[in-house]
């Protein structure tokens, strides 16, 4: 099959409406019984993850948006239902994505016997002459867990170790980044001597957003890195591995 070249709008279809896929990883274009292959046009104009996680005035694919596509990659490759562990994941390098510009998305999952690998990579689209290459961006591998693997926390314990903080110091976002309405999601953060507890929600006008993205980026993205608003006084940090 040709690849998808059609972009997305915010809702995740082309602009017949008809279904082209997930919103990050598009459609599969090719399939054997241990891989299957995605691909997608990702700029700023059809996605609105681009156009609300800025870094220095360009749109840059968060590192939890890499967690939703291995995620779904799975879901469309072997969906069971039983929890999902993905480790020894590494960014390799940002995907940074210019105004006005596009960029072919893959998303490859490969199975290893009970192990599931995943990489995703991305090129410059519509560039002429020598063809450009694929620059690696993430990569993974997944597994199913049996029920009895999930352990429970006692969150109160924790939030009673812990103290308030007041989330307008929180929210302020750092110089060199700008994030949209979708990353206003914390409501409640509490720190202790090296743990810290949070809430977070995703705004309501965007529940919606859920239906295509269970492992939403946004929602996702401050509760892997809230801790550093307290800790690190230093400076931004983005994830590597």
């Amino acid at each position: 099959n040709a690849p998808q070249s059609r972009g997305l709008s915010q809702n995740g279809f082309a602009g017949d409406h008809a279904p082209i896929g997930h919103p990050l990883i598009g459609t599969c274009t090719q399939r054997s019984d241990s891989e299957q292959i995605f691909e997608n046009l990702l700029s700023e104009k059809s996605h609105w993850i681009l156009r609300e996680h800025r870094i220095r005035g360009k749109g840059v694919l968060p590192g939890t948006a890499y967690l939703e596509m291995a995620r779904a990659a799975l879901e469309q490759f072997r969906s069971e239902s039983k929890p999902v562990e993905i480790r020894e994941i590494t960014f390799v390098s940002p995907l940074v994505v210019n105004d006005r510009e596009a960029r072919n998305l893959r998303t490859t999952i490969t199975q290893h016997e009970d192990t599931f690998a995943f990489e995703i990579a991305s090129k410059a689209a519509g560039q002429n002459g020598s063809a450009p290459q694929w620059v690696r961006h993430a990569s993974g591998t997944m597994n199913y867990l049996d029920d009895a693997a999930r352990r429970t926390i006692d969150v109160q314990a924790i939030k009673d170790r812990c103290v308030e903080r007041d989330l307008a110091t929180l929210r302020r976002p750092g110089a060199q980044r700008n994030y949209g309405p979708r990353w206003q999601t914390m409501k409640e953060a509490y720190f202790g001597a090296d743990e810290g507890f949070a809430v977070f929600e995703l705004p309501e006008e965007y529940a919606a957003d859920l239906e295509s993205l269970p492992w939403h980026p946004a929602l996702l993205d401050f509760p892997l890195s809230f801790l550093s608003a307290q800790y690190l006084d230093q400076g931004t940090y983005l994830p590597f591995n």
